[in-house]
């Protein structure tokens, strides 16, 4: 497939984007975080957590920068009301009509799931307190009822003071055989995929795709807007 990349400068750019996506032969995966600026730049900061450290000792150097950032991290949703390092998540990977669950986003320093900060977190008084959640993530959603669904709620949460900060679309993600024999395995594929994140989006496989006409358009609040991937399937899906 053939890669492009295209810059934008609107935080709420993505915002956008994702009601741009047609629900037919998609499935969609979002983030959002609550609509403040300086949380947001610290939480894209935050590296991946690699918990295979828990038989591997950290060094101490390493240690220091995650209690560090996680202290400053804890310091900026207590002054912004955001319930720190805990996630709402819709996993539709699995299921597509699942219950949502709560999702731990922060660290264990011993790791384990009675180390600091992650004991103090989880600590019941916390959910007493009105806040909003650190991210709100749907993962997975296939077809066009559950991804309307995902739209449906993204325009509420927008509304309520949260804002997409990344999505991924595939059109028509499928498993295939590969290999032979003992070889042989089971892979994801996709005709197309669209990601965008931190102010660039990549598009892989080809698209007609337009940045301009979104920033340009005015997006209702209550209708889903031009069906970006609905186009694409014509495109690549002759007949």
């Amino acid at each position: 497939m053939n890669e492009k990349n295209y810059q934008y400068n609107d935080p709420h750019f993505l915002n956008k984007l994702v009601r741009y996506i047609s629900p037919e032969h998609c499935v969609l995966t979002v983030v959002l975080h609550p609509e403040v600026e300086e949380f947001i730049e610290l939480a894209h900061q935050k590296p991946s957590w690699d918990y295979s450290y828990i038989h591997h000792q950290p060094s101490a150097e390493a240690q220091q920068f995650w209690k560090d950032y996680a202290l400053k991290m804890i310091s900026l949703c207590q002054k912004h009301n955001i319930l720190p390092f805990w996630s709402l998540l819709f996993d539709y990977d699995c299921r597509q009509f699942d219950e949502p669950k709560i999702s731990y986003a922060g660290f264990s320093h011993n790791g384990t799931t009675t180390g600091e900060p992650r004991k103090t977190l989880v600590h019941p008084a916390l959910f007493v307190q009105k806040g909003k959640w650190y991210s709100i993530n749907f993962a997975g959603a296939k077809g066009k009822e559950s991804v309307e669904r995902v739209q449906q709620a993204i325009v509420g949460f927008i509304e309520q003071g949260y804002q997409v900060t990344s999505l991924q679309a595939d059109l028509n993600s499928r498993t295939v055989s590969r290999g032979t024999c003992e070889d042989a395995y089971d892979a994801e594929v996709c005709d197309a995929r669209l990601w965008a994140k931190d102010g660039k989006v990549t598009i892989d496989g080809n698209i007609d795709f337009d940045p301009e006409e979104i920033r340009k358009k005015q997006m209702s609040r209550t209708r889903l807007a031009f069906p970006l991937l609905e186009e694409i399937v014509g495109k690549l899906l002759p007949g």
